[in-house]
């Protein structure tokens, strides 16, 4: 929305305080319109990571915190009950927010496959411009 673009660029020229905008999305810097190119210096870009398992469950526990405070309880733990099955269910649904928040698996694994799909003819778009005509792959 290269209108938005426009109103936080005039924004940020009349403050320049950080931190004012905080956007979200996926997008390749060299892709986005010629609004946002306009904030360059301004700009920081952050890569998204999944969201943990931690967070996924909503389970709390500092572990930098208990390792600092009380190092023997916190490596100390009962022996784990954890099954195979345990480790695989969240390894299969993945992290990412979006298709976590699909009510089914069957929700939840189309929207996994159009962002892998999506991803890759964005990857595979982006590479092929960048591809070196004087090189040959053998």
């Amino acid at each position: 929305m290269p209108v938005v673009l426009d109103a936080i660029k005039a924004r940020l020229n009349r403050s320049s305080r950080p931190g004012q905008f905080v956007l979200t999305g996926s997008a390749h810097h060299e892709s986005l319109p010629r609004a946002a190119q306009a904030l360059a210096g301004r700009l920081q870009r952050l890569p998204m990571l999944p969201l943990s398992q931690v967070e996924i469950g909503h389970s709390g526990g500092d572990l930098l915190t208990g390792l600092l405070n009380e190092p023997e309880g916190t490596i100390a733990a009962p022996a784990s009950t954890t099954t195979r099955q345990d480790y695989v269910q969240p390894a299969v649904r993945g992290g990412l927010p979006l298709g976590l928040a699909e009510r089914s698996t069957a929700a939840r694994s189309r929207w996994i496959d159009d962002w892998v799909r999506l991803t890759l003819e964005r990857d595979v778009q982006e590479l092929s411009r960048r591809r070196r005509p004087d090189r040959r792959c053998i």
